[in-house]
């Protein structure tokens, strides 16, 4: 079921207790980034994830008729159907629309920002933090709903008679699937890969556990605790190599109750919940 979530979210700041997707457009060259079919930051079951995505509208999009709804086309392009066929085209972009995400697991939502109640004129640039605890495991496809309002010009057919610019009255689907796909590992012994993935075992647990991830590439790590009221509690980095490695998390001055921790490697970062049960 797709989930729409607008929001004028102040850019940048998350706070420990929210556990939301850090979401600020930023300076990109691309359409997308990460390129649309690619891969996006694997989360694991019961522990908090968050990622996001940057997008900047195009001025121009290359469509075919068969994109467009039939009954959107203008009047005075419908006897030159059969001319045109499936010939490829350039449209000038309006706007461009991002209305929310669909496909990925249950606890996972999608904030659009920037813009104006989604909407993004060609060239300005907006973002989707996907947050949340994901519920199941599995492989999934996250999709992004985008629409355009275009404007046809009339002359790019290479139809003397057809001449003109015709806008469309209504959005129009991307030509293009926005896709992206999203692992989520049910348990420790699926944090493999290219992929940063943080489990902790066990969890609940009494003096010690395990802070169990894997890194697509040697480094340093840090993992930080707080307290459910933002207090740091606990901080320290560790060397990293590349695939699985774990960090032994000892909890003697800790009193029970529950705790955040958030796990970094520089260029991700992955959050979740622990609790101390003494």
């Amino acid at each position: 079921m797709k989930q729409f979530l607008l929001s004028a979210i102040a850019l940048g700041l998350v706070s420990v207790s929210q556990l939301s997707a850090q979401c600020t457009p930023g300076n990109i060259q691309v359409d997308f980034q990460p390129t649309i079919n690619s891969t996006i930051p694997a989360g694991t079951v019961g522990q908090s994830y968050s990622t996001t995505i940057l997008f900047k509208a195009p001025a121009q999009l290359t469509l075919s008729l068969a994109d467009i709804p039939q009954n959107l086309l203008p009047s005075q392009i419908a006897p030159f159907i059969g001319l045109i066929g499936g010939q490829q085209f350039v449209v000038e972009v309006n706007t461009m629309s991002v209305n929310g995400i669909s496909g990925q697991p249950s606890g996972l939502t999608g904030v659009v920002a920037g813009g104006s109640q989604g909407n993004f004129t060609p060239g300005e640039q907006g973002c989707i933090g996907i947050s949340g605890t994901p519920t199941v495991g599995g492989n999934f496809t996250v999709e992004l709903d985008v629409e355009y309002t275009i404007t046809i010009d009339a002359s790019s057919f290479g139809i003397p008679l057809l001449t003109g610019t015709f806008p469309i009255p209504q959005p129009v689907p991307s030509p293009q699937a926005r896709t992206y796909g999203l692992s989520i590992p049910t348990g420790i012994e699926e944090l493999t890969g290219n992929n940063f993935a943080v489990a902790i075992a066990p969890n609940p647990f009494d003096a010690t556990t395990q802070v169990i991830y894997n890194t697509p590439q040697p480094g340093n790590v840090q993992l930080v605790v707080y307290n459910m009221v933002g207090g740091l509690v606990y901080s320290n980095t560790f060397e990293a190599k590349a695939g699985k490695n774990t960090i032994m998390f000892n909890a003697d001055k800790l009193s029970s109750g529950m705790y955040i921790y958030s796990l970094s490697n520089g260029i991700e970062v992955r959050t979740g919940k622990m609790t101390v049960s003494k």
